[in-house]
């Protein structure tokens, strides 16, 4: 697990190349452990009695967010490519 993390961040911006299931898998589960919890804390009702925990939540969300941006498109991609499909399929993503 700790392999395809460091792997994961090692090739940052490598948009060529492959990368193996267990490296995709591994930081998708990483991601949402850490993120469901977060998102479940802002967006129920606990967001009007503690302001203050639910903007550093929010912060963290929005810097990890920022983080993980590049390598997580550059990992989507080298798997693309792995499984054979073209890599502009990406952007259904964003539709």
């Amino acid at each position: 697990m700790l392999s395809a993390i460091r792997s994961f961040f090692k090739g940052y911006a490598n948009f060529s190349g492959r990368s193996t299931r267990p490296e995709f898998w591994w930081v998708w589960l990483l991601n949402m452990i850490i993120f469901l919890p977060a998102y479940y804390s802002l967006f129920t009702g606990v967001e009007s009695d503690k302001a203050i925990r639910n903007i550093a939540v929010f912060s963290m969300c929005i810097i990890l967010f920022i983080v993980e941006f590049v390598p997580l498109l550059a990992l989507i991609v080298r798997r693309l490519r792995d499984v054979g499909i073209h890599w502009a399929y990406i952007f259904i993503v964003f539709v």
